[in-house]
């Protein structure tokens, strides 16, 4: 039986596992890696894996897992405008499209002053749905897929961790002697981005959707200001966990600018201290109650900061 698509996948990628031999480039013994479902490598198994090897080792890139996130149209729409909004998956705001696909939807809605309303779409669409910007003020949209099971080897599970803050959970394995053991997990994608239609987006955007993990801004993050803090907070089921891996990411550069981890508020405050296109994302992984043995809701936050010469006029 054909196995679900993991956070190491885009939904177009890979028919199945292919095992790398050990080697040079990043390669480990036994490393999975997926391979995306291209026609002409897909009629050339051969090729496939040598583009894959030959990539890997070029660009020297460990197998992390994905970043999942919306990508709108434009940030800062007109009044009365259509935006359109587009799903990605991929590392460092490197991605590749995600079609709409409604058996994975739990909720891909848009809030704003008139309300909640979910977002209509094609099956099979990219872009995977529309808006109309109707009135000036702040919109807010949010995906919440399924919840979807996985399993990896030991090996890139643990690789998984220390990349995404969560040490503790090693440690938990290694006091088990689970270190080198496959690990099933289930994991659901929780993504919102922020609209700033016209010149005014008051309040804070601070909407709770009610999303299992959830970023919060406590404060505007629209305006340019050198000095300013962003601060927001992470919500993870109607609790405010602290000690969660938060970072900030700004499009173009390969590495986070910040990283911080939540306090006993699950209130983390960046410096976004360049004007362009920020995501905030974080990963929080409890342990599973059925099925599996850990759930990984990975969550993340778009939107763009303004400098002087991008703001728009009013009235624009």
């Amino acid at each position: 039986m054909r196995s679900r698509i993991s956070p190491l996948q885009t939904p177009e990628e890979a028919k199945g596992p292919v095992i790398l031999p050990p080697g040079r480039g990043g390669f480990t013994e036994r490393r999975i890696l997926f391979v995306g479902r291209h026609p002409f490598l897909a009629r050339c198994p051969q090729i496939r894996v040598l583009a894959l090897a030959l990539g890997l080792f070029i660009r020297g890139e460990p197998a992390r897992a994905h970043d999942f996130w919306i990508e709108p149209s434009t940030f800062s729409p007109s009044a009365n405008s259509v935006v359109a909004l587009s799903l990605r998956v991929g590392v460092s705001w490197r991605g590749s499209p995600v079609q709409r696909a409604e058996s994975r939807i739990r909720r891909f809605m848009v809030w704003s002053n008139g309300g909640e309303r979910d977002i209509p779409g094609l099956e099979g669409a990219d872009p995977a749905g529309y808006i109309r910007a109707a009135s000036p003020g702040l919109q807010i949209v949010a995906y919440e897929s399924y919840p979807e099971p996985m399993e990896l080897s030991g090996e890139i599970f643990e690789q998984h961790l220390k990349e995404e803050g969560l040490e503790a959970l090693s440690e938990l394995r290694a006091e088990r002697n689970e270190t080198d053991l496959p690990a099933k997990e289930r994991f659901t994608r929780c993504a919102k981005t922020l609209l700033r239609v016209g010149e005014d987006a008051s309040p804070a955007p601070s909407r709770d959707f009610g999303m299992p993990l959830e970023i919060l801004a406590e404060s505007s993050p629209f305006a340019f200001q050198p000095t300013g803090e962003f601060e927001c907070r992470i919500r993870f089921r109607r609790c405010e966990p602290a000690g969660v891996m938060v970072r900030a990411l700004l499009r173009g550069e390969e590495v986070p600018r910040e990283s911080h981890r939540t306090d006993e508020r699950g209130r983390v405050r960046f410096r976004l201290d360049c004007p362009g296109t920020w995501m905030i994302k974080c990963v929080h992984m409890p342990p599973a109650d059925v099925n599996a043995e850990w759930e990984s809701y990975w969550a993340t936050l778009t939107f763009e900061v303004l400098g002087e010469s991008k703001r728009p006029r009013p009235g624009g």
